[in-house]
Formats: structure tokens, C-alpha cells, sequence
């Protein structure tokens, strides 16, 4: 499936809707989107998916739907990363998210004989 100006003007006028939503993260949030039909072997009609991926501080959000109209399922996946992206906001800024490389356990040495004489 090609993209085309309409369907990219599209998804980033949908998204751009998440953006104020992940000011608040900073400059380490990275969003990948993935659009176009799931198969060619559907009996009826096209399928249309879209996939959303958001990078946040110690967190990857994966999020997809699937419609009959590519732009329904742009719109879906949106919907979807919002509402996982409002909930991990709420647990961030209430202090409840922990990063979890403060909570990893020291790294072991590599010879499990290390340290011995």
C-alpha cells in the first residue's frame, strides 16, 4: 500500500492530538506509526490496520486496531495510545512509576569461578 499526502496529512493530524499528552515526558518520547492492509487474502473487502508505537521514559506502549476503513483504524489506535498514555501519566506523576533500572539487582560476574583463590 503506498502512502500518500492524504493519508499522511491524515495520521498527523490525528496524532498530533497525543502530543500534548506527551509534553510531559520530554524529549524522550519517540512515536512510530505503522499503517496499510493486514493481508491480501480476506474474502471480503480490505482489512486496514494501524499501529501506533510510543517510547516513553522506561515504558514502550504498543497499540494497533483494525478496521474496513483505514482512517477509522488510524483514529481507533489513536483512542487506544491514549488512554494507555493518560494512565501511565497519572502513575508517573503520582510517583508510583519506578524506573526499573533502579531495581535491577547488580549485574553478576560473567565466570561463575570469579573471586575465588
Amino acid at each position: 500500500m503506498d502512502m500518500t499526502d492524504a493519508i499522511r496529512d491524515y495520521v498527523e493530524s490525528k496524532i498530533i492530538k497525543l502530543d500534548n499528552k506527551l509534553k510531559r515526558f520530554g524529549d524522550v518520547v519517540a512515536v512510530d506509526i505503522e499503517v496499510g492492509k493486514t493481508s491480501h487474502h480476506h474474502n471480503k473487502g480490505d482489512v486496514f490496520r494501524c499501529e501506533i508505537h510510543v517510547a516513553l521514559p522506561g515504558k514502550m506502549v504498543h497499540v494497533d486496531d483494525t478496521q474496513d476503513d483505514l482512517y477509522k483504524a488510524i483514529v481507533g489506535a489513536r483512542d487506544k495510545a491514549d488512554r494507555v498514555i493518560v494512565d501511565f501519566k497519572e502513575t508517573f506523576d503520582a510517583g508510583r512509576y519506578v524506573d526499573k533500572e533502579d531495581v535491577l539487582p547488580p549485574a553478576k560476574p560473567e565466570n561463575k569461578y570469579d573471586g575465588i583463590e
